[in-house]
């Protein structure tokens, strides 16, 4: 009796610790190359709805594309559509986080480690203020047989990120 409650006891540790090893893949909100907080390039926008609910604001539709914000916390998301499907969405949310821990919290540096393959570009980011050298770094990969890019974008490269993006080219 002792040793199948022993045996027991080892199965729900070791079944606690593979739960906590999983948490933060489970808990990453960016996967990169195809989505964040669980939309993903392609969904229609009832399915939009049906992930996130309704959106804090829809912008009017522009030159084919039409964006909807959800800029209530934690999500910090706006979701692009073009031809009645997700082309693509960015977030300024600290809490989106990828499976590797990357937010826009991190660093270029941090950005290399987690995604060696990552291709770094000086000067290709955000508009930088006078005296700051913009940075895009981004990710490619294919996703439901389309060309994706996952850009993590620095204003300045020596502060924080400005925001990630991830869209169908």
């Amino acid at each position: 009796m002792r040793r199948t409650i022993n045996v027991v006891a080892m199965l729900s540790l070791l079944s606690s610790v593979g739960i906590m090893a999983a948490a933060p893949v489970a808990s990453a909100t960016i996967v990169v190359g195809q989505g964040i907080a669980g939309v993903d390039i392609g969904q229609s926008p009832t399915q939009v709805e049906g992930v996130l609910g309704s959106p804090t604001f829809k912008q009017p539709p522009s030159q084919g594309l039409t964006a909807w914000d959800y800029h209530k916390s934690p999500l910090g998301l706006q979701v692009d559509f073009t031809g009645g499907s997700v082309i693509g969405m960015w977030t300024t949310a600290p809490q989106q986080r990828t499976s590797k821990g990357i937010s826009i919290d991190s660093s270029p540096a941090q950005v290399r480690k987690a995604y060696p393959k990552v291709k770094c570009t000086p000067g290709a980011g955000p508009q930088p203020g006078p005296g700051e050298q913009s940075l895009a770094c981004v990710v490619r990969s294919r996703y439901h047989g389309k060309i994706v890019k996952t850009y993590f974008e620095w204003r300045n490269k020596n502060k924080a990120m400005e925001e990630i993006d991830i869209y169908a080219v």
